[in-house]
């Protein structure tokens, strides 16, 4: 009998469903810039100036850093479900997984908007195959050397890169940029995916995409799948009711670090020049990859800490229920921003500031995708996005697609 089988609904950790209903807040929080075709540039208003402090303090890098940590928890609890039920077959169910994701991403890059991360997580999710059985020294030496490459980068361009290399590549950003925000904001629907399949290949086939931010993403998001790693292989989440003091330690302190350098990111980001190296840059830079990781830890140590509680977790479950299809909820997120601000769809694109940007994903939230996310467990049992991902993976579909009946 064929043992290599989806994850069961009542096999959830409910925490861990509140920590990515959560994620996929912030991270709609961070990605609304890009959607609306603002960017992060400095606002005018003094309300502007306020949401993109706190947008930049609390949420730049945060989110998709928790995204990419439960990613890596879900990898350790998946793989070791799946090798407990089907033996060898295990590795190459999930290697059938990540393939069937990176499809997803791809497809998302494309025809909706460029700015995926998906196909990046399941290429790092293929690292996560080769590392897994590293010892915890080896992973925690890994995670601090790959924590000072952006600070190095950095102060390497600022030491080594020549005026006239630095001009060349400002230039072509902003070629890039403006032809962009032409395609997106005005162009109609195929003008867009044009567009993003533009975007693709600059990233990844052209040397200016990859030094400028796709290897910097792959090393940021390897830092936190890292610490996800070790995160699930100890049950640190499944065991913190036996560790309640330590957690309550473990959350000032990295509030106490994320908030100092969140701050220093978010001066440093108001003097440096995109692409131009400076020494501002390498604090910015530096800041950012601290803050990130502090941050995430503080949210994590807080949730789990509420999570216990009988008065708190109540307010949590809608969070998990978002949370129990995060691919779905991800997906939809792109699709109703882009159809806000792009050509193609409603056309508000570069109309909105970051405090309409900061409401806006507010509202998404938890007007639509929170309570729409309720609705459909009471109905079925994965995600619809979940539900396919889980059909490609496995080759067949789940036995259990329909919520159970109570009563």
């Amino acid at each position: 009998m064929d043992r290599a089988v989806p994850t069961l609904p009542a096999e959830r950790i409910v925490t861990l469903d509140i920590i990515r209903g959560f994620a996929l807040l912030g991270i709609l929080v961070v990605n609304m810039a890009s959607f609306s075709g603002a960017g992060f540039e400095q606002p005018a208003t003094l309300l502007d100036q306020a949401a993109l402090f706190v947008v930049t303090v609390f949420f730049s890098g945060k989110f998709n850093s928790l995204f990419s940590m439960l990613f890596a928890i879900g990898f350790t609890i998946q793989l070791e479900r799946l090798e407990q039920r089907a033996g060898n077959q295990a590795r190459w169910v999930y290697v059938r997984r990540l393939l069937a994701l990176f499809a997803i991403g791809i497809a998302h890059a494309i025809f909706v908007w460029d700015g995926d991360v998906l196909h990046m997580y399941a290429l790092l999710g293929f690292v996560l195959l080769f590392v897994r059985n590293l010892s915890d020294r080896a992973v925690l030496v890994l995670v601090a050397v790959l924590l000072l490459v952006p600070g190095a980068r950095s102060l390497a361009l600022l030491l080594f890169a020549s005026p006239e290399w630095t001009a060349e590549r400002l230039a072509g950003q902003q070629t890039f940029l403006a032809t962009a925000a032409a395609a997106l904001g005005s162009g109609n629907y195929f003008d867009a995916v044009a567009q993003n399949v533009q975007t693709l290949r600059r990233s990844y086939l052209t040397l200016a995409g990859l030094d400028g931010t796709v290897l910097l993403g792959y090393l940021l998001f390897l830092v936190t799948m890292l610490i996800g790693l070790l995160a699930g292989r100890h049950r640190w989440i499944q065991r913190a009711p036996a560790h309640a003091e330590l957690i309550r330690r473990i959350q000032w302190w990295a509030l106490g670090v994320g908030i100092g350098a969140g701050i220093v990111l978010a001066v440093a980001s108001r003097f440096i020049e995109p692409f131009v190296p400076s020494a501002w840059f390498v604090v910015q830079r530096t800041a950012y990859s601290v803050s990130r990781v502090a941050l995430m830890v503080f949210y994590v140590a807080v949730i789990v800490r509420l999570a216990q509680s009988a008065r708190w977790l109540p307010w949590l479950l809608p969070l998990a229920a978002a949370g129990r299809m995060p691919l779905t909820n991800y997906l939809a997120q792109s699709l109703i921003g882009t159809f806000i601000f792009y050509g193609w769809g409603l056309g508000f694109w570069g109309r909105a500031g970051a405090a309409l940007q900061l409401a806006l994903a507010f509202a998404i939230f938890f007007v639509l995708q929170v309570p729409l996310s309720v609705l459909w467990f009471r109905r079925f049992a994965y995600g619809p996005m979940e539900y396919l991902w889980r059909t490609l993976s496995y080759g067949r579909r789940p036995a259990a697609a329909l919520a159970p009946k109570l009563g």
